[in-house]
C-alpha cells in the first residue's frame, strides 16, 4: 500500500487506544497488507509470510473488521469520486 492510499484509508480504522490486546501491537498497514496478499494470491493463512507479522492476527482483524463496518467504510471511500469522471451516459 501506497503512502497516499495509507493517508486515505489511515483515518476509517478502528482507534487502537480501544482495542483489546494482550501482547504487542501490530500496526494496521501492516495486518492490511497481509490481508491483501493473503487475498491475492490465495495461500492459506499460516502460510503468510512473517513481514506482515503474525498470521492468526491479520486473519483476525480480517475476519472482525467486517463484522464492526471497518471494510465497509474502507470500501466506500475507496469508491468515493470513481464515477466523477464519467459522463451521464
Amino acid at each position: 500500500m501506497t503512502d497516499s492510499e495509507w493517508a486515505l484509508l489511515e483515518p476509517l480504522l478502528p482507534d487502537r487506544a480501544v482495542a483489546r490486546r494482550a501482547c504487542q501491537w501490530l500496526g494496521h498497514r501492516q495486518v492490511i497488507n497481509g490481508a491483501l496478499r493473503r487475498t491475492r494470491t490465495g495461500l492459506p493463512w499460516r502460510d503468510l509470510a512473517a513481514e506482515f507479522g503474525n498470521w492468526k492476527t491479520v486473519y483476525m482483524r480480517h475476519r472482525r473488521w467486517p463484522m464492526d463496518g471497518t471494510w465497509v467504510r474502507l470500501q466506500d471511500e475507496l469508491r468515493r469520486g470513481c464515477d466523477a469522471s464519467e459522463s451521464r451516459d
